[in-house]
């Protein structure tokens, strides 16, 4: 976690008749420790808090022992410098009145005046103090932890979460960090799902693209692992939905944490601080062509979009999905299926069916998606998607008018009944232990655009569909 210092109370000698062999050896193990968690500065105080002694007054019955009392200890601490060189804000807000717009930060490290030229990461747009508003009204300038206001000149693009430096400071904006995680839930790390980070004021999608180790914390032994369980602690290779300007955590304590949050529950599941801000995420940039979606689009005089059908195995997705691209085929719309089974003996071919790989399984579905989308086309998923998170996590990638999420809602029984791959007669058997409904659990669409009731006739249901992207 980034701390250097530690004041370790080895308390009830007095019970041991202050003996100092017993005092060494637990400061020798207390030692060992210390260094493999490279804290730098460890005081250790033996002390009896019965009898007061080294608590306040220095013990006459332990006169082998020459250092402070812990009071002393205590009252001699000194924080830590702020390790960031020169002035970071990172921006809270954005401040709009009539003829008036301005940034809200906090100022951590250095200062700040009027007349000084600043960069805007991670988008490094430059521009001038002109004006700087505080609650006692202007400022020629301003120190570390003052809340302020400022006015730039010219108004760059700056947003919720950006981070204002001095011009010619640089920070290496990324989408991709190596961090150490403490896993918080009760449900495991899921490679491949999209959770919320948040750090500070900024918050965007991101996902664990790799558990490089879990940690021992008893032996500090770097452990091979798939996945983190609640309090275990592991690194890990974090990737953004865009490029931060999130700093190491051994720089700065205010720019290298953050958490992560469930998308589904709004529930915190870990806390992590950044270990190295990995370079290869800025040597990517998104490469602009004149011919974009609209024109795709235009060509083919429609609208795109997708329609993610999720459900059961036998619920009806495919059958329904088949006869609704029949009909907007001969309505002259160009559209195209994204079916699981056959994604599966593709793009999808080296997944198999964990939580993990049906995250990963959903999240390359929804990218290819997101390409025929901008292709101009409209796409129909039929797909199980068994878990909230990750249909959520699909949705993200389109405009709000692009995506419509369709539960087929068939009851089990009638999936059973139906089989149409013989999938429930494996998983009876045992051979299908991850079969969704039965060995893992389906989540239940919470806010569906549609619901189809999965027991209509096909052809009931596709005009169902048809109203809604016609």
């Amino acid at each position: 976690m980034g701390i250097q210092n530690v004041i370790i109370a080895i308390n009830k000698l007095d019970a041991m008749d202050y003996s100092q062999a017993v005092f060494d050896s637990i400061a020798a193990q207390i030692s060992i420790a210390s260094n493999r968690l490279k804290i730098s500065n460890t005081t250790i105080i033996p002390l009896s808090a019965l009898a007061g002694d080294n608590v306040v007054i220095r013990s006459q019955s332990m006169d082998w022992y020459t250092g402070p009392t812990l009071i002393e200890v205590i009252q001699g601490w000194v924080p830590r410098e702020h390790l960031i060189q020169g002035m970071r804000l990172q921006i809270q807000s954005i401040s709009r009145a009539e003829n008036f717009r301005g940034v809200t930060g906090t100022v951590h490290g250095g200062s700040i005046n009027v007349g000084d030229e600043i960069k805007v990461f991670p988008g490094s747009a430059t521009a001038k103090i002109s004006r700087i508003v505080s609650l006692d009204g202007d400022l020629e300038g301003a120190k570390g932890s003052a809340a302020i206001t400022l006015v730039l000149d010219p108004e760059v693009d700056a947003a919720r979460g950006d981070i204002i430096t001095m011009a010619d400071e640089e920070i290496v904006s990324s989408d991709r960090y190596l961090a150490n995680l403490v896993w918080l839930d009760e449900k495991p790390l899921i490679h491949s799902r999209s959770y919320i980070l948040i750090s500070g004021s900024t918050s965007i999608p991101a996902m664990v693209t790799k558990l490089r180790h879990k940690l021992d914390v008893n032996s500090g032994e770097e452990l091979s692992a798939s996945t983190l369980a609640m309090n275990e602690i592991g690194s890990v290779e974090i990737a953004t939905d865009s490029a931060l300007a999130l700093l190491p955590y051994s720089q700065s304590r205010e720019f290298g944490n953050f958490i992560l949050v469930d998308r589904g529950t709004n529930q915190t599941v870990a806390a992590g601080m950044v270990e190295i801000v990995l370079r290869r995420g800025s040597n990517i940039t998104h490469q602009h062509y004149d011919i974009g979606k609209t024109e795709r689009a235009g060509m083919k005089s429609q609208k795109p979009g997708v329609l993610w059908l999720t459900g059961l195995s036998g619920s009806g997705k495919s059958t329904i999905a088949n006869e609704l691209e029949r009909k907007l085929f001969d309505l002259g719309i160009h559209s195209y299926v994204l079916d699981g089974d056959n994604l599966r003996q593709g793009i999808n071919k080296d997944l198999g069916f964990t939580t993990q790989e049906r995250a990963e399984n959903v999240r390359r579905t929804s990218e290819v998606a997101k390409l025929m989308v901008d292709a101009g086309l409209y796409v129909i998923v039929a797909l199980v998607s068994p878990f909230e998170g990750d249909r959520e996590q699909a949705r993200s990638l389109f405009e709000e008018h692009e995506f419509t999420q369709v539960w087929v809602d068939t009851p089990i029984e009638i999936c059973q009944s139906r089989d149409p791959k013989g999938l429930y007669k494996k998983a009876a058997k045992g051979d299908i232990p991850n079969m969704t409904g039965l060995g893992q659990e389906y989540e239940n669409p919470v806010h569906p655009d549609l619901i189809l009731d999965g027991t209509l006739p096909v052809a009931e249901n596709v005009t169902t569909l048809l109203k809604v992207i016609l």
